[in-house]
């Protein structure tokens, strides 16, 4: 299910499937730089993993690359 799948994902690799950044090495980047947030969080480590209390009442994740580009994400299953 999604929260098994979610799991097993460093934030670089939800960055790409929610359709934040092109690639994981550009989500790696972006994280590096500073540049990637969850929830308004900067986030600390590209292969850290999203789980379910990083997700706002265990549903949605909102995703920031920069000051513009959100990305919304729900996690249902």
């Amino acid at each position: 299910d999604a929260v098994n799948l979610m799991a097993k994902l460093g934030f670089d690799r939800f960055a790409v499937a929610a359709g934040l950044c092109t690639s994981n090495a550009e989500a790696r980047r972006l994280v590096e730089q500073g540049g990637l947030y969850l929830n308004d969080t900067r986030v600390a480590g590209a292969k850290a993993a999203v789980t379910l209390s990083d997700l706002i009442e265990g549903r949605v994740a909102v995703l920031r690359r920069g000051a513009k580009n959100y990305r919304l994400v729900r996690v249902t299953g």
